[in-house]
């Protein structure tokens, strides 16, 4: 129930009926795992990578335990899957490790690599088909709000079917500067009852992932990139 739960009411729905028929020990196993405090020497990724090695990324493609356990693919581990990202299915993206700067070339060895701007903003991911916008967090929490928003620039995007990835964060056209955090569901609100308004969402894209049909999860970021410029024109999100 809780897996299938659309909206933060519904799962707190769920996490009630399963607080009212728990024990006390129950109860407080279910809280240490939502404050991350199991403290038992391993994270999720070890568990499933311990169950099927590629178990772990199909829970990051899917954002669901559920389908992992379900997928009888799974049950041979000696038997790999070809795991890829799909059209309106949340997903969790890849995430950035925190390094020191001037260790970059030990990191990346001897092969050129990319630097990115750090943006101070809400990770989201963009997916279109025609006119049909439907966006997410990070976590794989559909974000309603912004979905009519990004609809205005869909004559920027070059391509009926597309997954974009990107950045987003409230500027001001006024200061020519990004705002602080945390201040994008104001002008979010802003926006909508003034389309016009100086204060605006603006997303920064910086990697695709779908385009017409074609997955491109297992492509290099240099050939993304290209594909990316192609098809965000003059990239105005």
């Amino acid at each position: 129930d809780f897996a299938s739960a659309r909206s933060d009411d519904e799962k707190a729905a769920v996490l009630m009926r399963f607080n009212r028929r728990a024990n006390p020990r129950e109860n407080a196993y279910l809280a240490r795992i939502i404050l991350k405090d199991m403290h038992i020497g391993m994270t999720e990724e070890t568990v499933l990578k311990f169950y099927h090695p590629d178990a772990y990324e199909l829970y990051l493609a899917t954002d669901s335990l559920k389908e992992v356990l379900d997928d009888k693919a799974l049950l041979n581990p000696r038997k790999r899957i070809d795991v890829n990202v799909e059209l309106f299915r949340p997903f969790r993206p890849m995430l950035a490790q925190r390094h020191v700067f001037t260790h970059g070339e030990n990191v990346m060895g001897e092969e050129p690599f990319y630097i990115e701007d750090k943006l101070d903003g809400e990770r989201l991911l963009l997916h279109k088909k025609g006119r049909t916008v439907r966006t997410w967090s990070r976590r794989g929490i559909e974000k309603p709000m912004y979905n009519e928003l990004f609809k205005r620039v869909i004559r920027f995007i070059d391509a009926d079917e597309v997954i974009l990835d990107g950045e987003l964060l409230s500027f001001d056209d006024e200061t020519g500067k990004f705002l602080s955090f945390g201040t994008n569901v104001g002008t979010a609100k802003v926006q909508k009852a003034n389309p016009k308004s100086k204060q605006h969402l603006k997303l920064m894209v910086f990697d695709v992932l779908l385009v017409n049909g074609r997955k491109l999860k297992n492509m290099p970021l240099s050939t993304r990139k290209q594909i990316l410029n192609r098809v965000v024109i003059n990239n105005p999100m």
